[in-house]
């Protein structure tokens, strides 16, 4: 990343500090998940995808949460593990 890209991770991070937040406020606190730069984790799984590139003109931010995890190739955690359904979620979170 060149210096003018740096926003674009902070940005990236923030959303990611926004997401863990609320994800624990509708859950009341009973699931408490941790934040490990652009990554959220529950216990050893994880929840979140999420990279942040520049382009020609712009940058560019992918950000996902696993919905629901059967067959993944390695340990995750889902929405339906919190029994949060992704419509709520996304509708609170923009």
């Amino acid at each position: 990343f060149e210096t003018r890209d740096v926003g674009i991770v902070f940005l990236q991070r923030l959303m990611t500090a926004i997401m863990k937040d609320l994800i624990e406020e509708i859950t009341e606190n009973k699931i408490r998940l941790r934040r490990s730069g652009d990554d959220l984790y529950f216990e050893s799984g994880k929840l979140s995808i999420s990279i942040a590139v520049p382009s020609v003109n712009s940058s560019l931010i992918h950000f996902a949460l696993n919905v629901e995890n059967s067959g993944t190739p390695v340990e995750t955690a889902c929405l339906s593990d919190f029994k949060i359904k992704p419509e709520v979620l996304a509708e609170k979170f923009l």
